[in-house]
């Protein structure tokens, strides 16, 4: 499953940072960067200037994603869907 997939179904509740690691890597290691880097990527992709970001750390933990109180249609699900396909290559 794909990140952005993992934190729409899962919006405003914190995803630990094994969870992320076993199911886009297929292994638990929470202390790798890899994982940080891919949410980097994914950040600089869908945040906007002037918004903060979507993606938040929770120290210590993992990630949590809230887009607070915007909508987000079925066609802009698709497009960010093709720009984390993108961000994971």
């Amino acid at each position: 499953m794909i990140l952005l997939r993992l934190f729409l179904e899962n919006q405003k509740k914190i995803i630990d940072r094994t969870t992320l690691a076993r199911r886009l890597f297929r292994w638990e290691n929470p202390k790798s960067r890899a994982l940080d880097m891919l949410v980097s990527k994914l950040r600089s992709k869908i945040d906007r200037p002037g918004h903060g970001t979507y993606i938040k750390s929770v120290r210590g933990v993992g990630y949590i994603f809230d887009l607070g109180n915007e909508v987000v249609s079925p066609a802009a699900l698709a497009q960010l869907s093709a720009i984390d396909e993108d961000a994971a290559e």
